[in-house]
């Protein structure tokens, strides 16, 4: 079964190849507080809000994202458990680049309010305090941030949402 807002993306923007590749942010909703455990990470309160999963793709980028979408998936990602509880609400990429700690590095400093929302989560494979941001924002005040950082917005249905 898919997410249902996959029926509706529009990757329009990709090259419909196995070349395509660069770093991407999932802007997450969480309705309610859960306690989630992904994978060997200890189970964490997450709390209710927004999140930025900062993620990347050396080859097939739109297959990437698309997967993410999917509920009928195996879960091997830290992303894949919160996903069962969370909805997906944008899509940023930045092709070709491919630095996540990089990217969360930028969006602590742009948004000194923001925390890493589990140590390690999204980042078994570095040193940096994980990939996945939590902030007490609105999609409107995160439009600042995606153009600081310089990402364009996966459209939906042809329009950006």
């Amino acid at each position: 079964m898919m997410h249902s807002d996959l029926s509706r993306i529009c990757f329009s923007d990709f090259v419909l190849s196995r070349n395509d590749k660069g770093t991407y942010i999932l802007v997450i909703e969480l309705t309610k507080t859960q306690n989630i455990r992904p994978g060997k990470l200890p189970r964490s309160e997450f709390q209710k809000g927004m999140y930025l999963y900062i993620g990347r793709a050396r080859r097939a980028l739109q297959a990437r994202l698309k997967r993410h979408f999917r509920r009928d998936k195996k879960t091997f990602w830290h992303i894949d458990y919160l996903l069962k509880k969370a909805r997906i609400k944008e899509v940023w990429i930045k092709k070709n680049v491919f630095d996540e700690c990089d990217t969360a590095r930028k969006i602590r400093e742009f948004l000194p309010f923001i925390l890493s929302a589990q140590k390690g989560f999204g980042s078994s494979d570095c040193g940096c305090p994980g990939h996945l941001l939590y902030c007490l924002c609105t999609l409107e005040e995160l439009k600042s941030l995606r153009k600081h950082i310089m990402f364009k917005k996966v459209k939906f249905d042809g329009n950006t949402i």
